[in-house]
């Protein structure tokens, strides 16, 4: 989808225990900043996030880096106690975040990416 100028885009996604969701794809050359807000995450719940970048060449996606996961506290939020993740990017064609959960209850992870 194409970045509206200057405004954030909010989203969110409903998890599927154990399969690989895409949480958000854009398109186009851009300076991107997300947050994701783990606060519905509880001890034995993981979010495994990861990256995909899309090739000019042939227009697919490819994992970039390894992929980041985030676990559940007692209280809610992250295991260091932190209840959103927050990740610049690039995007020099498209990107594409994809979210796994593991354990526990599926969640709505929500989201928002700001161009930065």
């Amino acid at each position: 989808m194409p970045f509206p100028a200057i405004q954030p885009v909010p989203g969110n996604k409903l998890m599927v225990l154990g399969v690989e969701t895409e949480m958000f794809a854009f398109s186009g050359v851009n300076h991107y900043q997300c947050d994701i807000f783990t606060k519905l995450l509880v001890a034995g719940e993981s979010l495994e996030l990861k990256f995909y970048l899309q090739r000019q060449q042939d227009g697919l996606y490819y994992q970039s880096g390894a992929p980041v996961t985030i676990t559940g506290s007692a209280g809610g939020g992250s295991a260091n106690g932190e209840q959103i993740y927050s990740f610049p990017f690039v995007s020099s064609h498209g990107v594409r975040v994809t979210g796994k959960q593991t354990g526990g209850t599926a969640r709505l992870i929500d989201w928002v990416v700001y161009k930065i």
